[in-house]
């Protein structure tokens, strides 16, 4: 029995990869779950897997699940890697969203009948050199931050209408501290107690 081998990498960066490998059996919500683990993903609200042309236009939509609203998209649980890398310049893009982020993944096929290896569980992937995600949004991060802005003044930019807010800190200060009458502090002591 053989197996399939895939690369897997952030369009944004091509030197954020692994290596995936699947059984022929394994579907899309597998290829997903090996995914989120091969890129240490978490906390996802999304995802969809879409087949690609040579030039990475998208042709299927593959989906969790159809909506009341909306039945377009094939159900990835139908679908099995056998079927979806039947070419070998067959491709594939993964789309997810985080609290945070959202990503896009290239898969192409790097062999179609690899041996399989007793040692591993399958799905499986394999870290590959290259930089994590955390390090790639640090670097997005680091070089947001060094970049060189110019100061606007924004009576120049807006004119006149722009009225500056006159922030007194006496007004801060002089706010009315939010008393608990004795009731309340007890419940609040037996809470925390």
């Amino acid at each position: 029995m053989t197996v399939i081998a895939l690369t897997a990498y952030l369009k944004s960066d091509e030197q954020i990869h692994k290596k995936v490998l699947l059984r022929n059996e394994h579907t899309c919500i597998d290829l997903h779950h090996v995914l989120m683990k091969a890129f240490h993903l978490s906390r996802i609200k999304s995802f969809e897997f879409y087949s690609a042309g040579k030039d990475w236009d998208l042709l299927e939509k593959y989906i969790l699940n159809h909506t009341d609203n909306s039945t377009e998209g094939i159900l990835m649980r139908t679908v099995n890697m056998k079927d979806l890398f039947k070419k070998p310049d067959a491709k594939l893009i993964y789309e997810c969203s985080t609290l945070h982020h959202h990503f896009i993944f290239y898969l192409e096929i790097l062999n179609l009948k690899e041996k399989i290896n007793p040692n591993y569980s399958y799905p499986h992937w394999i870290d590959t050199s290259g930089r994590t995600l955390n390090e790639s949004r640090e670097v997005i991060n680091e070089s947001f931050f060094e970049g060189e802005y110019d100061y606007v003044d924004p009576k120049k930019e807006f004119g006149e209408e722009f009225e500056e807010l006159d922030l007194d800190e006496e007004e801060f200060q002089n706010e009315e501290e939010v008393e608990f009458d004795k009731d309340t502090e007890e419940e609040f002591e037996d809470l925390i107690n």
